[in-house]
């Protein structure tokens, strides 16, 4: 008999990205020019190739990257895993039997360059070990220094992506003391009011989803869920006016996301939404679907607030 397709195995044998042209690999010192392939064959992670890491567990990899175990399990997963990182312009750094590293862009850009460097080896040991601490000592670095082996088209490639880098720096708004302030303070708001909705969420909660509630208690219940749900509205309209003119800043919704630079399209696009909603449900209070609806839709407003908690604190970071 065909077994269902909810106990069906997962597909085994090897798995293999597409080729990836950006990104920089360095296994036991050797540069591996682009374009990669990160491939899985008999539980061991390649790329072009070459084993990019060993079986041993590695600490995590700190605040300048992290450490995976490539010969665990999940190997598609991992396999997709590195090649996004390489298109993001990480760096891949093996050595030995070690877990393989990942660095991010602007790191691995600082650590290149000291690579590619005149300095002697015992020089690049000692900046790399002062610039990355979390990654390795100095004599792994020296070790790696010394047996480095750069391409033509490296040097060529990290000055390209400093560029690349240079521009997106400069042309994001310097964080000054006053944006400073107001990321804290939005992060503060957003915390408090998360936490107070959370708590009256969870105190006045409604009972089933079937029929007319004859009581007035459902009804009150529906009103304070409208009432919060246009409050929680109100605030997340205004946290995205605030927070559209700072640099990083993505608009996750797609169908306001390319009219986000309008503060009136973004206005209208959120009372447009929120007007038909308090109305149906004001409408409809004394149905105790409607009653349960606003206190979902109310929860899920909640989570949105506690987002920009998040959003602000990786601002102030």
């Amino acid at each position: 008999m065909r077994p269902s397709p909810s106990r069906r195995a997962w597909p085994r044998g090897p798995a293999r990205s597409q080729p990836v042209a950006r990104g920089f690999v360095i296994v036991d010192g050797r540069y591996l020019p682009p374009p990669y392939t990160v491939t899985r064959e008999d539980g061991q992670l390649r790329v072009n190739g070459v084993a990019v890491g060993g079986e041993q567990p590695a600490p995590p990899g700190g605040a300048w990257g992290v450490a995976l175990r490539p010969g665990s399990g999940g190997g598609r997963w991992r396999v997709g895993y590195y090649a996004r990182a390489l298109r993001r312009d990480s760096l891949l750094l093996g050595r030995g039997a070690e877990a393989v590293r990942i660095v991010p862009r602007r790191r691995a850009v600082e650590l290149l360059a000291v690579l590619l460097s005149d300095s002697p080896d015992a020089q690049k040991a000692k900046r790399l070990a002062d610039a990355l601490p979390d990654a390795m000592g100095s004599r792994a670095w020296g070790e790696v220094a010394a047996s480095f082996q750069p391409e033509p088209d490296l040097a060529g490639r990290v000055a390209a992506l400093k560029k690349e880098l240079e521009e997106l720096t400069a042309a994001e708004p310097p964080q000054s003391d006053a944006a400073i302030a107001k990321a804290r303070a939005i992060g503060f708001a957003s915390m408090a009011l998360a936490a107070v909705a959370l708590g009256l969420l969870f105190t006045h909660r409604p009972r089933g989803w079937r029929g007319v509630d004859p009581s007035g208690a459902g009804s009150r219940l529906a009103v304070g869920c409208v009432a919060l749900l246009a409050l929680l509205n109100l605030t997340d309209l205004a946290f995205t006016l605030l927070a559209r003119g700072a640099g990083g800043f993505l608009e996750l919704n797609p169908l306001i996301a390319p009219y986000i630079r309008s503060g009136a399209a973004v206005v209208a696009f959120k009372l447009a939404l929120l007007a038909p909603c308090v109305i149906i449900l004001l409408a409809l209070r004394r149905r105790r679907l409607a009653q349960y609806a606003a206190w979902w839709v109310c929860l899920f407003y909640t989570m949105v607030l506690a987002r920009w908690a998040l959003y602000h604190s990786l601002f102030l970071a």
